[in-house]
């Protein structure tokens, strides 16, 4: 799928659609409860999908979705 963009004032293109993962894997901290591949597997899917900008705020469950985004 092509994501549509927008232009913005210093020249970089920003994709108008993003994926957030704010409490994905916990909220400030990691819970241990939480199904990993479960938070990872939407994350894949929106890549697959020709999703480019993916929210991962850095106090999101220290860093969880960022790693899971990585591979690591």
């Amino acid at each position: 799928m092509k994501i549509p963009t927008k232009q913005l004032k210093n020249g970089f293109k920003m994709p108008v659609f993003g994926l957030g993962t704010w409490l994905m894997g916990g909220d400030k901290f990691r819970d241990p409860n939480n199904d990993d591949e479960a938070h990872v597997h939407p994350i894949k899917k929106a890549i697959e999908a020709g999703i480019s900008h993916i929210d991962t705020a850095e106090e999101i469950s220290v860093l969880l979705s960022q790693r899971s985004i990585l591979g690591i």
